[in-house]
């Protein structure tokens, strides 16, 4: 299965879930130099929903959670650093108002139940926030972990306590508008065409993946507001290297195989260079978005 999912206008994301086996060794990080007053730091806040008896399992989760974003982060040297600023218990009998599924509602449901801790979150353009669902809470959703509506909530995420350790800053990413691998999104596109987009139809007969998602990234844009449009990079793709893939490539189709690391052509890994200046740079991407914001 894949992970991504893009309607023409709207960009959704669910994340699934991660496993990894990689030795740290073989990995040479960016050579790394800035101010620390330069770091952005990105506040979180996690509304727990579990039953009492797993709401320690999920602290601890969530620990692991952010300090392996905050390693993703410094091997990619971004200058940002994430922090809980937070965690909030929701009774598991509110399980019902807030639906994996339906995530606009759900964040509606936070918004009316903690409006008191709104006016913190919305005063802070990089205070993050979402749901967590124990194991108990979100048994009916397969192998997902995760997922954002960038384009309408674009601090808002959804996380499973089963998601990898990866999971959260994957997430992050892609509220950064971070994209997976290039030819990964063109297969997707290629497979998901509909009948009645003939001119998408025409576009993938003869045309390498490059031209395929060129042609759709321009198609999205024109669909995005403005002010979201700077958002959407040519450059914003993840990408494979000595087997592996960068964070948000995972190198197959069982998400398997990730390297803690956004894509970079000044990073290696067994080698080989882990990103590419005109399509595969998320640690510029990243460095970007947190200026513009």
């Amino acid at each position: 299965m894949n992970a991504f999912h893009a309607s023409n206008i709207l960009i959704f994301a669910v994340v699934m879930c991660f496993s990894l086996s990689v030795q740290s060794e073989n990995i040479n990080p960016v050579n790394c130099q800035f101010d620390t007053a330069e770091k952005t730091v990105t506040p979180i806040t996690f509304f727990l929903l579990s039953k009492p008896d797993e709401t320690k399992a999920l602290r601890d989760r969530i620990q692991d959670w952010v300090t392996e974003a905050n390693y993703i982060l410094a091997n990619s040297c971004i200058p940002v650093e994430r922090r809980v600023d937070n965690i909030i218990e929701i009774n598991d009998s509110f399980e019902p108002l807030f639906s994996y599924s339906a995530m606009e509602v759900s964040e509606r449901m936070l918004r009316y139940y903690f409006a008191d801790k709104f006016a913190t979150i919305d005063s802070n353009p990089f205070h993050y926030y979402g749901i967590v669902y124990s194991e108990s809470a979100s048994t009916a959703l397969d192998n997902y972990c995760g997922s954002t509506y960038e384009t309408k909530l674009p601090n808002y995420f959804q996380i499973l306590s089963r998601c990898h350790k990866f999971g959260l800053e994957y997430t992050l990413g892609r509220l950064a508008w971070a994209q997976g691998s290039r030819d990964a999104l063109a297969n997707r596109i290629v497979s998901s065409i509909n009948t009645d987009k003939t001119w998408l139809s025409e576009l993938v007969k003869n045309n390498s993946s490059q031209q395929i998602v060129a042609a759709y990234q321009n198609y999205l844009k024109n669909k995005l507001p403005v002010w979201e449009q700077k958002y959407l990079k040519d450059y914003g793709f993840g990408y494979h290297c000595g087997g592996y893939g960068t964070l948000m490539a995972p190198i197959s189709e069982l998400e398997t195989k990730v390297l803690p690391l956004y894509s970079t052509p000044l990073a290696q890994f067994k080698g080989e260079a882990c990103g590419d200046s005109s399509y595969a740079d998320n640690r510029r991407l990243m460095i970007e978005f947190y200026k513009s914001r």
